[in-house]
């Protein structure tokens, strides 16, 4: 699940990348949620928060407490 959130969310970040590139703007990693379909915003809720888990395991496992 991780690697599969990792993947979902560096596709977007390459899709919109590509998108500006071809209209002459500068890049940025910043995507406009406005320009996702449904079913992306919702893949983007559960992808950030199958990382916040991560992170309070991995902050329980290192400091015995979650950040």
């Amino acid at each position: 699940e991780t690697i599969q959130s990792y993947r979902f969310l560096l596709e977007l970040r390459y899709k919109n990348q590509v998108a500006l590139l071809n209209s002459g703007q500068p890049l940025t990693n910043d995507i406009d949620s406005q320009h996702l379909s449904s079913s992306e915003q919702e893949m983007v809720k559960k992808a950030f928060s199958h990382i916040s888990d991560i992170q309070s395991k991995i902050s329980f496992d290192f400091f015995g407490r979650s950040l």
